[in-house]
């Protein structure tokens, strides 16, 4: 993992200070366009609570999203993402960066139009735990993300997020 954040360090630099809205010839493949559905600013909740607001922007001439988390609640935790599609790995990447340390890398398809979901493996305490999670545009405009995870090979699976993103006003 410590090999993983000076490139990401890197290219989250690079992508923050280069959010552009113009969108290089190379990212205009549908394969780039599968998140379209996620860009804006977004409220967040869980339930009937607002967690936090969510941004999706442009970034790296369209070749890229970033993902800001700005938490409601004074303290908590804030981080940063970058989501983009891979023409070498044909499938979409995710590396995100919190304000505590942590940094995830997943993986990811599109499963239909308006669902993309990412899934990770990960040890620990001897365990190895999938992670995976998805952003999935509903009848109604909302964009429902999942958040699951399982210790048994994915055989099953335990909610630990249902969140609900709404645009925001």
């Amino acid at each position: 993992m410590v090999s993983l954040l000076a490139p990401m360090a890197s290219l989250f630099v690079a992508w923050s200070a280069h959010a552009q809205s113009g969108t290089d010839p190379a990212c205009q493949t549908p394969e780039f366009r599968q998140h379209d559905y996620i860009l804006g600013t977004w409220d967040v909740r869980r339930g009937e609570d607002k967690v936090a607001t969510a941004r999706f922007e442009r970034a790296a001439n369209g070749c890229a999203i970033l993902h800001t988390w700005m938490p409601v609640k004074p303290g908590g935790n804030t981080g940063v993402a970058v989501l983009s599609y891979s023409k070498a790995e044909n499938n979409w990447q995710y590396y995100w960066a919190g304000n505590t340390g942590s940094t995830l890398h997943f993986k990811g398809a599109a499963e239909k139009p308006g669902h993309v979901r990412y899934q990770r493996a990960a040890v620990r305490d001897g365990v190895e735990r999938l992670s995976r999670f998805g952003f999935e545009l509903m009848p109604n405009g909302q964009v429902r993300e999942l958040n699951e995870t399982s210790t048994d090979g994915g055989a099953t699976w335990t909610t630990t997020a249902d969140l609900s993103l709404t645009k925001a006003p």
